[in-house]
């Protein structure tokens, strides 16, 4: 009451809870009785997150009221039209950071966290199965991949955060204290610094809190070298908390090294190739180690020599995965800790990328694609997510063709749309057919005649697909072209309409239309080759 006379803050009583924690939980007693102060016996709810005297039921309760909430956000956009790329902005946007906050706080709840991701992908793919494996389309834009968001990474990279804080000198936050005393049996900090694997995490070391354990395991998981290659790569080696470094088969730390700043392999070397001599080692560090356990550490390391068979020579500048100096001054530690976690998982389509080699080397002499050029093209030639789905279904062959169609029972034949004499797959719908080709031929006799493209220009079936670029200098307006091109031959297989120049020539127009509003430059080079169009 005499803090409130003279702040202004005043508590409402009315409102407030109170919960017996610790030794005392599940006291009757009442404090204030005079007060109407609401006294619960189990959980409680602070700043978004529940607090309850179980553990297990404060994880539980937490991720159930997470995981409802994600349901109804995607199940509120579920019925609508959205590109792939509309519902990874939705995901990301709109669902995950309903969860920020508690992976971020808590223990991760795995089951929860499998469910989520399950929800993910089911809104993703509308229910109807993944078309494209997990590990490509979280891939970065330039790998064939959607920027899909990976939910246990992202929740590792949330909870690295912890390390950067704990290290930063201006923090002063009480929580240090907590991570202090788990650390103090431990070498204080150089745990952080070494070099562990999960294995030995669980095997060797004892934490009494989960959640910094959970945080130490994710650490091990970016931070942790398996393979050393070069002389540099060993002498900065940490020689504590080292999965590398292994007396009596598990990792050491010497805690009187350790205050007296010795934790590098290079600290108790001479030369890159000769170590100190257990004399030289105590004149230089002031330090009086036994014999036994100096010769200990040294026959370590050069076992780890032996067997990583490291050579003579030096790398350039090595520096660990993701040193804790470079996390401390990173601004975004999240956001680089998600990428290198993500670079972990993702894998390219490389069966995919022979097959279409294969099938353009019938058609062309040149069939070297450069596959970070063709998925980024897409994206370099029009702001349409509708037109950069479709291509990216077309790179990875994932068009429902009649010849799949067939297979699964839903079409009654697998012939063309068009000629309904062959086989309707990709190369066959998009080049082969007597219909298209025909189409492609008067798209490339209007170019010629618009002197657009010079006489003796041909279109190739790399770059009529999106495979590859025209040489061109006006490759992107190209690329725009045959991109509608593409499309409106799907459009008119679904329609069941035959492709005419025409028509395709309304289509062209109506998307210049829309790109050109935004971009001038855009705009007067249509208007210059394409005078004809109204735009």
């Amino acid at each position: 009451e005499n803090f409130s006379k003279l702040s202004g803050l005043r508590l409402n009583n009315k409102k407030t809870k109170a919960l017996w924690i610790g030794s005392n939980a599940g006291n009757v007693l009442r404090l204030c009785p005079d007060q109407p102060f609401q006294w619960i016996q189990n959980k409680i709810k602070t700043l978004g997150v529940w607090l309850a005297i179980n553990h297990e039921e404060m994880i539980r309760i937490n991720y159930e009221e997470k995981l409802e909430k994600v349901k109804n956000c995607l199940n509120n956009w579920q019925l609508r039209r959205l590109t792939l790329l509309g519902k990874i902005a939705v995901i990301k946007s709109l669902a995950a950071s309903q969860l920020v906050y508690v992976l971020a706080s808590l223990v991760t709840n795995q089951k929860a966290i499998a469910e989520i991701n399950s929800l993910f992908y089911d809104f993703l793919w509308s229910g109807r199965g993944d078309k494209i494996k997990r590990s490509t389309i979280i891939n970065d834009y330039s790998e064939g991949g959607l920027k899909m968001l990976d939910i246990e990474s992202f929740n590792k990279a949330l909870k690295i955060t912890w390390i950067k804080k704990y290290f930063e000198k201006e923090n002063h936050s009480k929580w240090k204290i907590f991570f202090d005393l788990e650390l103090q049996n431990k070498g204080n900090s150089a745990i952080l610094t070494g070099n562990l694997n999960k294995k030995d995490i669980n095997k060797f070391y004892c934490f009494s809190n989960p959640f910094f354990k959970e945080i130490i395991e994710i650490w091990s998981d970016i931070n942790y070298e398996q393979h050393i290659t070069s002389k540099e790569q060993l002498q900065s080696q940490p020689l504590w908390h080292n999965s590398l470094i292994r007396i009596a088969n598990r990792p050491v730390c010497y805690k009187n090294w350790v205050k007296k700043d010795i934790t590098k392999v290079k600290q108790i070397m001479e030369t890159p190739t000769q170590f100190l001599s257990h004399s030289a080692f105590q004149t230089k560090y002031g330090i009086n180690e036994c014999l036994i356990t100096y010769l200990g550490i040294v026959d370590a390391v050069k076992s780890l020599t032996k067997t990583h068979n490291i050579g003579d020579h030096m790398a350039n500048h090595h520096k660990p995965q993701f040193p804790i100096d470079e996390l401390v001054n990173c601004k975004k530690p999240s956001k680089k800790a998600y990428k290198q976690l993500v670079a972990r998982k993702t894998t390219t389509a490389s069966k995919m990328q022979m097959n279409w080699q294969t099938d353009i080397s019938k058609y062309t002499a040149d069939t070297i694609i450069t596959w970070k050029e063709a998925y980024l093209l897409p994206f370099k030639v029009t702001k349409s997510t509708y037109l950069i789905e479709f291509q990216f279904k077309l790179l990875h062959k994932k068009l429902p063709t009649n010849s799949f169609l067939y297979k699964i029972n839903i079409k009654d034949t697998e012939n063309c749309s068009f000629c309904k004499t062959q086989k309707e797959e990709i190369i066959h719908l998009f080049w082969n057919c007597e219909h298209v080709t025909l189409l492609w031929n008067s798209i490339e006799t209007m170019l010629k005649q618009q002197n657009i493209v010079p006489i003796n220009f041909s279109i190739d079936i790399a770059i009529a697909l999106g495979l590859k670029q025209s040489l061109s200098k006006i490759n992107f307006l190209l690329s725009s072209c045959f991109l509608v091109a593409r499309n409106y031959i799907w459009k008119c297989r679904a329609n069941e309409n035959m492709p005419t120049l025409k028509a395709f020539l309304y289509q062209l127009e109506k998307f210049y239309l829309l790109e050109c509003s935004e971009n001038e430059k855009l705009h007067n080079e249509i208007k210059t080759l394409f005078p004809s169009f109204k735009i």
